[in-house]
């Protein structure tokens, strides 16, 4: 599956029975190598077993007494991600999955029921990722670029019900439905009111590739309403991916203030000529963002900062299920105490 699929089923990302969070089920995420040669799950008997492992290195270039933007600490090396999911089927037409992270303590990731007799209208249940915004139902371990930068106005995982379709159902065009209790992932609900979620995605039938998205979620918070809004769109073939996407978040304890996110990514792909045990694929990445977010000390005073980085990096694939990755992050505006560039880099296995 390529990221032009992914556009049309980026509610299957979500959606996909196997794996929102992690895992490189070709239903599940958009993968990176651009094709459907994708690493196999671990068949324990009826279960399925899948997961990731992330490596990292972090390292700021330039005096700095802080750490980058969401990228953690500096000059260290650290486990980002141990991600592990299993799934399997009650009977026939009904799955289940449970996914969890072994680095936080660990924490309960997914734990849904999914029904699929009708193709055209899935339905989920449990605490699954919410179908919404093209970087965050895109895996960490399909991720192009070193780090997401928009989580903060996005929904992640929620506990609810949802109705999606897994593939387009009518030219090219795929839905997601969700009502969930909008408190986040492992907590109950903090008030009666519950969060609308939904996302429409269209593969666009006359140009291979192009997926164009948009999303928007609306709920009730203990401290007032919280309004999301957002579209996305992607290009993506065997040589190139270009993605693009805009997110909005209103939250009314902010006196109505947003915060708003954007981002364009680049991305050159190079595959060798002849298979080779040792190089799979490469890729030359490059990705500008911007944000501002007034709940952020380090943005500056409330609405009047926006805080944006380059980003340009490799990613080399020595097999399929096997990532290396270079890449430098640089500020657009630098502020005391921050680094004049970070080296960030990282080793993925994904099994």
């Amino acid at each position: 599956m390529s990221a032009g699929q992914l556009g049309s089923s980026a509610f299957a990302q979500s959606a996909a029975a196997q794996v929102s969070v992690t895992t490189p089920v070709s239903t599940a995420t958009a993968p990176p190598p651009g094709d459907a040669d994708e690493p196999s799950a671990i068949h324990l008997g009826p279960l399925r077993l899948t997961g990731y492992l992330q490596a990292d290195g972090l390292f700021g270039l330039g005096e700095h007494d802080h750490a980058t933007f969401d990228h953690g600490p500096l000059d260290s090396f650290r486990v980002k991600r141990a991600r592990m999911v299993v799934n399997g089927d009650i009977v026939s037409g009904v799955g289940w999955t449970v996914g969890v992270d072994l680095v936080q303590s660990p924490v309960l990731l997914d734990a849904y029921i999914t029904m699929h007799q009708f193709p055209v209208a899935n339905i989920r249940i449990g605490q699954f990722l919410a179908p919404y915004s093209l970087e965050r139902l895109t895996s960490e371990s399909r991720n192009l670029a070193y780090e997401r930068i928009l989580d903060r106005f996005v929904p992640g995982r929620d506990i609810g019900i949802m109705v999606f379709s897994p593939a387009p159902v009518w030219k090219g065009l795929a839905y997601a439905a969700a009502v969930v209790n909008g408190a986040g992932l492992n907590v109950r609900d903090n008030n009666a009111a519950k969060d609308w979620i939904g996302r429409i995605t269209w593969k666009v039938p006359a140009i291979a590739g192009v997926t164009i998205a948009a999303n928007a979620q609306s709920g009730e918070e203990p401290t007032g309403r919280r309004t999301r809004v957002g579209a996305d769109i992607a290009v993506d073939n065997e040589h190139y991916h270009i993605a693009a996407e805009w997110q909005r978040q209103t939250q009314a304890n902010l006196l109505g203030m947003p915060g708003t996110g954007s981002y364009l990514m680049v991305a050159r792909r190079f595959r060798p000529d002849a298979p080779r045990p040792d190089f799979y694929m490469a890729e030359l990445v490059g990705r500008i963002f911007a944000v501002r977010d007034s709940t952020n000390p380090l943005l500056g005073p409330p609405g009047t900062t926006t805080h944006g980085e380059w980003e340009v990096g490799v990613n080399y694939y020595f097999a399929k299920s096997v990532k290396a990755t270079a890449h430098f992050l640089t500020p657009i505006a630098r502020q005391a105490g921050e680094p004049r560039t970070t080296f960030a880099t990282r080793l993925q296995v994904v099994f």
